[in-house]
Formats: structure tokens, C-alpha cells, sequence
């Protein structure tokens, strides 16, 4: 069984993992996960309009992995095939010359495990998750900021950050943190948002085999399998009322599934 709990703002959450209100327990050290995703196409969206995707990971130990998945549905990775004949298929799709980076998501994770101090078995994890996501836009293509704006005019590089934080009044509130570090209130009355990942261990195809969070993601080394977000809300419910027989329940959850970078699989 897992429970959450809310905290006002990152930097309470970083204070919790830091200082853990643990006394008596046995406490694990800190530890982190970090790692970067840059997408590439050409400024035009010339490869994800023929269905491909090129991506470079980066991870803390300075390696660098490329993946590139084909409309035909296969995918080939570096270690593991040859760049040149990576590259080769991609000239086959789109001028190489023409290739720069769109998409870039930086993933950290901080946490820390507390326990029973005489048996070996975790009692809870305290764990921050950070994800930013830059995108680059010109100003035909329409795409929109979490301000509903579009970009007009040259191309332009945003950083949207999405996430759930403690209004004045105490109500959990959906927000936006642009690049600038400008927080804008989107929606009211939510008290979470939750992300799962749809994952395809096969290799081929579009469908997904099973949702998992970023621990299992992270642990089964599934992220370039990643073909879909499950995304879910949940949000207080105005009409509950509290110790009312079959009344309404206390919160609603919304959820959708997003494809990623073309893939069609939910």
C-alpha cells in the first residue's frame, strides 16, 4: 500500500529528505538519480511528422545514449548498433544537417529510506521528484505555453514546469513555473497530480504492456521503452460532505493518457 501527503513547496519537501522527523528509526543517506533527455528534429518537425524520434540521453556519469525509433516501429540504441548505421537511416528521413535539439527534460530524484532500527525492512521513503521540460517553438507552428500563448515571430526556447502547490488559503492549486520563474495559477481545488509511464518491453509495435511509476521505470531501465503518460488529477470534490451516508465521495480524478513523440500505444 502506498500513501501520499502533500507538502507546501519544493523547498519544504528538500528540508523533509535533509532533516527526516525520524528519531529512533534508522535513516538511509541521500541519495540521487539524475539524468537528460534532449529530443532532436528539424525546426520545421520535419522527423516527428514521418514518425520518428532521435534522442540523446545523458546520465550523472557523463555517458551519453542515443536512441532513434523509425516509422516502421523498430528502435536501435548506441551501445548496441552501430552509429553509422544509425545515421544512415536517418538520412534516409531528414537532412542531418538540418537537426537541432527541440524537446529537453532534465529528471532528478532525491530520497532517502527510513526503517525499523532492528529489522532490515524499509518503513517509508521520503522522495522529491524535479522535471523540467524545454521546448523550442517558432512562430508559425502554434504551439502553446502554459499561458495559452503561442509564440510569434523567431524561433523560441521554453521551460514549463507543471505542479501542485498550497495557495495562501490553504487550497491546492495546479500551477505552471515559466522560464522566467513566474508562477501561474491554473486550476483550483486539485490536490495531486500523479504520472505513470506506459511502457513497451517488446521493442516493436505501439502498445503498451503496463503503466509503472518513475521507481519501477527507473529500476526495470525502461525509460527508453516509454511510449505513453498516464496523467492523473485529483481534485476536492465541492459537494462532500463529511460523515454524509452514500454521499459524495471526497475527491474526483481525472485522468488521460498522452502519447509521447508520436507513439500511438495507450
Amino acid at each position: 500500500m502506498t500513501r501520499q501527503w502533500d507538502v507546501p513547496d519544493a523547498a519544504t519537501l528538500g528540508q523533509l529528505i535533509d532533516h527526516p522527523p525520524a528519531a529512533g528509526f534508522r535513516v538511509s543517506a541521500v541519495q540521487t538519480t539524475y539524468f537528460r533527455d534532449v529530443y532532436y528534429d528539424t525546426p520545421d518537425g520535419e522527423l516527428r511528422q514521418r514518425g520518428g524520434r532521435y534522442r540523446m540521453r545523458f546520465t550523472a556519469d557523463g555517458k551519453q545514449h542515443l536512441t532513434v525509433w523509425f516509422p516502421d516501429g523498430t528502435r536501435l540504441d548506441t551501445p548496441g548498433t552501430d552509429a553509422e548505421v544509425i545515421a544512415a537511416r536517418v538520412r534516409a528521413l531528414v537532412d542531418p544537417a538540418k537537426v537541432a535539439p527541440w524537446i529537453e527534460r532534465d529528471v532528478a530524484r532525491r530520497w532517502r529510506t527510513i526503517g525499523l532500527p532492528l529489522v532490515r525492512l524499509p518503513l517509508c521513503d521520503f522522495v522529491g521528484d524535479s522535471i523540467t521540460v524545454r521546448y523550442t517553438t517558432s512562430g508559425s507552428d502554434g504551439i502553446l505555453t502554459c499561458t495559452g500563448t503561442s509564440s510569434t515571430g523567431a524561433i523560441l526556447t521554453y521551460i514549463n514546469t507543471f505542479s501542485v502547490v498550497k495557495n495562501a488559503a490553504g487550497v491546492g492549486q495546479l500551477v505552471c513555473t515559466r522560464e522566467n520563474g513566474v508562477l501561474y495559477p491554473l486550476i483550483n481545488g486539485v490536490e495531486n497530480l500523479s504520472v505513470t509511464y506506459g511502457v513497451n518491453t517488446t521493442g516493436s509495435g505501439n502498445n503498451v504492456d503496463s503503466y509503472q511509476n518513475a521507481d519501477q521505470v527507473t529500476a526495470a531501465s525502461n525509460w527508453s521503452n516509454v511510449i505513453s503518460l498516464q496523467i492523473e488529477l485529483t481534485f476536492a470534490n465541492p459537494l462532500y460532505v463529511a460523515g454524509a451516508p452514500q454521499g459524495q465521495p471526497a475527491t474526483i480524478v481525472l485522468r488521460r493518457n498522452i502519447a509521447v513523440m508520436n507513439q500511438t500505444g495507450l
